[in-house]
């Protein structure tokens, strides 16, 4: 589910929003108001290279350089060059 005042909601008042220059927002929602109104809180502001560097570390490869590249290349553009998706296997 998305909402875009505070991003990407994975689950448990867990939310992740790109900013326009790629960095990454990380925000958590504040429990102690009532669900309606639960303002998400920013706890971490990650950089675009840093994120890349998070997708590809946690990919099937791992990181190296080439998981590093397409998981940049994926978050900038939408398209990881060589396979449709990183961190699956090539054939």
């Amino acid at each position: 589910m998305v909402n875009t005042d505070k991003g990407f909601h994975w689950k448990y008042g867990w939310y992740f929003k790109r900013l326009e220059d790629g960095s990454v927002v990380i925000s958590k929602e504040d429990e102690r108001v009532p669900s309606e109104n639960q303002p998400a809180i920013p706890l971490a502001t990650i950089d675009p290279d840093s994120w890349a560097s998070i997708v590809a570390s946690v990919c099937a490869l791992g990181e190296d350089g080439r998981t590093h590249r397409e998981a940049s290349q994926l978050h900038r553009t939408g398209y990881a060059h060589g396979h449709p998706y990183t961190g699956g296997p090539q054939t």
